[in-house]
């Protein structure tokens, strides 16, 4: 898959795109978008045991994403490029990673706090909207001591415009 080059620089072969999916390709954040895909359809038909696979997908979306809930409600980028459109319709994955939302956002109050050392730098993000949310998240796992400097007097920024939904705003 990676080979190297003469210079002593390392480059991925061509062949490798046709490896992903479209979809994946099209998402802004490179969501691994068939793996959760398959989790859902293999989901057991008991409700107990279908809440705790949902549960197990969201905690896999929300360690690489926290904002995933918000993309349930917003982007649908990847539906743009799925291979079953010409096939009777693309995989509404909006929709699905909104059910998977609306089941896992009852368990963020019970989610322990990551337990990561903080030995870095301390780094500070200026904006408080959701790519500042994100650099700041991705930091602070990473071990630096973030903190966030917004303007206005909550986090946000640009998903307050979002016209009201039954969207889970209340975790900001």
């Amino acid at each position: 898959m990676w080979k190297t080059v003469s210079a002593g620089a390392t480059r991925v072969e061509p062949a490798i795109k046709q490896f992903l999916p479209p979809c994946q390709v099209r998402c802004p954040i490179n969501e691994d978008i068939q793996r959760t895909n398959v989790l859902i359809s293999l989901l057991p038909e008991d409700p107990e045991l279908a809440t705790d696979g949902v549960v197990q997908i969201g905690d896999y979306l929300y360690d690489r994403n926290p904002l995933f809930n918000i993309c349930g409600y917003v982007c649908g980028l990847c539906e743009l490029d799925c291979n079953y459109q010409s096939k009777g319709g693309a995989i509404r994955r909006r929709l699905l990673k909104r059910f998977v939302s609306d089941t896992y956002t009852y368990h963020l109050d019970r989610k322990e706090e990551f337990n990561i050392v903080k030995q870095k730098e301390d780094v500070a993000v200026v904006g408080g909207g959701p790519a500042g949310l994100m650099c700041a998240f991705d930091l602070s796992k990473r071990g630096y001591r973030v903190t966030i400097f917004e303007a206005s007097d909550r986090l946000g920024g640009a998903l307050w415009l979002i016209p009201p939904l039954p969207s889970p705003r209340e975790g900001l």
